[in-house]
């Protein structure tokens, strides 16, 4: 958890910020793989409306004409891993919401399409350019000599 004020030198205009998770760790085969779940939500409230954040200066700048201030988020995310020896496979989902959009809209019936969205910069917002999800699959092999 963590609160800033608009008074800190360096925020990111977000006032507070929450991060709570799950995780979990199972071995099988013998103890010879090595699997871990972690699911977690982040949550960015009280956001300063008249703070954007530059995406290629990375700098924040003062914007006082900001048609479409950002909202609260709140975000899932999802990741699974097997390792055996030194070959490790990663399965991550970053806004699962968005990743199973039919399911969430059935799921919460107050939701709406477009707060499955993800609006962090002041750029790409009210605009076409929203974050959505990403899904990617890993892998990583380490080998000695």
């Amino acid at each position: 958890f963590r609160v800033t004020t608009p008074q800190d030198p360096l925020s990111d205009g977000v006032g507070q910020y929450f991060l709570i998770g799950l995780n979990g760790q199972k071995r099988f085969f013998t103890d010879r793989m090595d699997t871990r779940l972690n699911i977690w939500v982040e949550r960015w409230s009280n956001r300063d409306t008249t703070l954007g954040f530059h995406p290629f200066q990375n700098i924040p700048f003062q914007v006082n004409d900001l048609p479409n201030p950002l909202s609260e988020n709140w975000v899932v995310h999802f990741q699974i891993s097997a390792q055996v020896a030194t070959l490790k496979m990663i399965y991550k989902v970053d806004n699962v919401l968005y990743a199973i959009k039919p399911l969430a809209l059935k799921m919460f019936p107050g939701l709406k399409e477009e707060d499955l969205w993800l609006r962090n910069n002041y750029f790409f917002n009210g605009i076409e350019y929203p974050l959505a999800r990403m899904v990617s699959f890993q892998i990583e092999w380490e080998f000695k000599d």
